[in-house]
């Protein structure tokens, strides 16, 4: 037993020392007001050479979510939508949203973007 927990407990340093090293840059945003969705988010991992297309960006409250991109629906899926890239563990994606949001920030700062605003649907880009 506890070598199980000295295990877990190395493995989420070893997740945590992962995602520190990897920079996610917001390179893209489209935007699209539509039931609290703002618009797309295309994000970069620059130390995997990885381009993330369709990152959906949400903002309700003042907070900012996303969802990682996914495939409309259709009837042979429920006609509910298909998830593109899953996480395995929430901690990841947790970690993963925290550095995209963070990131979007940067982005809607360097563009002269307003969340607020984008939140309302008062601005067309």
């Amino acid at each position: 037993m506890e070598r199980n927990k000295s295990m877990k407990k190395k493995m989420d340093h070893n997740r945590k020392s992962l995602w520190q090293n990897l920079t996610i840059e917001v390179t893209s945003f489209n935007h699209n007001n539509k039931n609290g969705l703002i618009g797309y988010a295309t994000a970069r991992i620059n130390q995997l050479d990885l381009e993330i297309r369709n990152i959906a960006v949400y903002r309700k409250n003042g907070k900012t979510t996303i969802s990682p991109p996914a495939n409309p629906p259709c009837k042979e899926n429920g006609n509910s939508w298909f998830p593109v890239m899953v996480f395995y563990d929430m901690r990841d994606f947790n970690i993963f949203q925290k550095k995209v949001v963070e990131s979007l920030e940067c982005y809607f700062e360097e563009h002269d973007l307003n969340p607020m605003t984008l939140e309302s649907g008062m601005i067309l880009l």
